[in-house]
């Protein structure tokens, strides 16, 4: 099973762009994965901020058209222990998955109908969080699982 990471535009932080570097790279031990960054809403300068993020929503879920099953973060989805989303993991490669893609929205998070069009939607907290942090903790999470899998001692 490969692993797709989509969000809109780079992290601009670099202290969370290392991050997710380093956690890809882990990630990559068990299995692959790609990050596919897509064009970011305008919101600044006018303009319709609705119009702009249904766009980039639209970009992301292009982004996501030829994998297998996708999942969408966002506070109002489901909330997963680490070792259950571990199990996510291995339920979505047993029954032949061949490619899992995790969607990250924007600054202005998504428009209302496209988590509907996820086969799941998933929250890593109740709080809402930025979404360059959003991106380094779904990192750490997906390895963390992998880790738990593996039975290896770093999810202690």
């Amino acid at each position: 099973m490969k692993i797709r990471l989509i969000w809109p535009g780079r992290t601009r932080e670099a202290y969370l762009a290392a991050g997710i570097s380093d956690y890809t790279k882990r990630i990559s031990r068990y299995l692959p994965v790609d990050v596919v960054e897509v064009k970011a809403a305008r919101l600044a300068g006018g303009g319709d901020e609705a119009a702009q993020v249904q766009a980039e929503g639209q970009r992301l879920l292009k982004a996501a058209k030829d994998c297998d099953y996708l999942t969408i973060l966002d506070e109002r989805g489901r909330a997963m222990t680490s070792p259950e989303l571990a199990g996510f993991l291995s339920e979505r490669e047993s029954s032949g998955c061949k490619s899992l893609a995790f969607a990250v929205g924007g600054a202005s998070g998504w428009e209302p109908s496209l988590p509907g069009q996820a086969q799941f939607v998933l929250s890593l907290s109740r709080m809402t969080l930025t979404h360059e942090m959003t991106r380094l903790i779904l990192a750490e999470q997906i390895y963390r699982a992998l880790t738990i899998r593996a039975g290896l001692p770093y999810h202690k």
